[in-house]
């Protein structure tokens, strides 16, 4: 029974893929994940998360400060490095999101 629930399931996505419309596709891969690390009763980490969640960025955060920035936040795009908040608003500026 189970096998014929998944064939099923396979051949239902199968014709949703082939009736996808392809030209949205370079839009479907613009899914951002961030890091933050943050540390409590910081306003700016507070600031950069919601800035994060108003532009519907998935992110991780992690308490504590990163080796690779001073201050907190410190957050990273992708696997890439951003900075901290004033970075990260910038990096948005620059962004049509």
């Amino acid at each position: 029974m189970a096998a014929k629930n998944i064939c099923l399931y396979q051949l239902v996505y199968l014709q949703a893929l082939a009736s996808l419309d392809l030209s949205i596709l370079p839009f479907v891969f613009l899914i951002m994940i961030a890091t933050i690390y943050t540390m409590s009763n910081c306003p700016w980490c507070v600031k950069a998360k919601r800035l994060l969640d108003l532009k519907k960025v998935e992110y991780r955060e992690i308490n504590g400060k990163s080796n690779k920035w001073q201050t907190v936040p410190y957050i990273e795009i992708d696997e890439q490095p951003v900075g901290g908040f004033i970075e990260l608003a910038s990096f948005f500026r620059g962004k049509a999101r």
